[in-house]
């Protein structure tokens, strides 16, 4: 009936092979059915000229979850929170 986030891990990559890194919440946390929540994640990233970096929806959580990113590109000279 909800989604409980727990910070268990900084962030990580699942394989020496993966492309991105796992990210996680700082608190636990829970969000009801049909709504929507902002999740800190206490991530700050400098990203080199010309790249961007991107938030995505893990696959595990948003198939079995249902649980879906809606940040999009981070750009290189950002340099807020993500």
């Amino acid at each position: 009936p909800f989604v409980k986030f727990a910070r268990l891990l900084s962030p990580y990559r699942g394989t020496p092979e993966s492309a991105e890194v796992d990210l996680y919440a700082v608190a636990p946390d829970t969000i009801d059915p049909g709504t929507q929540k902002l999740i800190p994640i206490e991530i700050w990233v400098q990203l080199p000229r010309w790249c961007y970096g991107r938030v995505a929806p893990h696959s595990g959580l948003a198939l079995c979850a249902g649980v879906h990113v809606q940040a999009g590109a981070v750009d290189h000279d950002y340099r807020g929170e993500v």
